[in-house]
């Protein structure tokens, strides 16, 4: 979509009544449950294991997208508005600085360390053990906003049992591969199979014209 087709395509939102700026994002945070408790587990069932899999937390944009961002704000500043309502369009700057590309997020480290603290109220008796790293092992890829949600989940799970500072914070190991050889975690660029029936039979169309616009 042309530059100047999304600005009209924004003013003309913002002409309504809704609060527009609460749609200006295409990714969601990881939401937070209701204060209500879990369904109690059968008091036969004792959980032995347990595995998580999960994307990293919110993140700051791409360095295309901030570009694409700042392009927008030299955009904006052109315009003379007459509803005093939309002013604000003509002093907005991009807030995201391209060294922040990719980057976790403060709000994508909460998510993940109160994840980690639900997870150890909802199976306290997985993490009775003192912590291992061959115990509990948390492996991430080497992307930095892979490895800090790690490191903020397990300060969730584990806050208050390590020996340093006045929380007891506690060491964990993360374990990670290259990218180039990281064919766990990596399937979408390792995995025929996905290259096959995803990929190649064009199955993602409509999350690409999605992202493109």
């Amino acid at each position: 979509m042309p530059l100047g087709v999304a600005v009209l395509l924004l003013l003309c939102m913002l002409s309504g009544a809704a609060n527009v700026r609460t749609m200006l994002g295409t990714r969601s945070p990881y939401p937070e449950p209701p204060d209500s408790p879990s369904a109690p587990l059968p008091d036969a069932c004792v959980p032995e294991f347990l595995y998580l899999l999960g994307r990293h937390g919110s993140r700051y944009p791409t360095l295309k997208v901030i570009k694409k961002a700042q392009k927008l704000a030299k955009v904006l500043a052109t315009l003379r508005p007459t509803n005093p309502d939309l002013q604000w369009l003509t002093d907005w700057e991009c807030p995201y600085d391209t060294q922040d590309e990719g980057q976790l997020s403060a709000v994508g480290e909460l998510e993940w360390y109160r994840i980690g603290q639900r997870l150890r109220r909802r199976f306290p008796a997985v993490f009775a053990a003192e912590y291992r790293s061959y115990r509990f092992p948390i492996h991430t890829t080497k992307k930095p906003r892979a490895a800090q949600t790690g490191t903020a989940f397990g300060y969730g799970v584990w806050e208050g049992q390590g020996p340093l500072g006045p929380h007891g914070y506690l060491p964990l190991y993360q374990y990670s591969r290259d990218l180039e050889s990281d064919k766990v975690l990596y399937p979408h660029k390792y995995c025929r199979a996905y290259k096959a029936r995803t990929k190649l039979a064009n199955c993602t169309r409509e999350a690409d014209l999605f992202g493109a616009r």
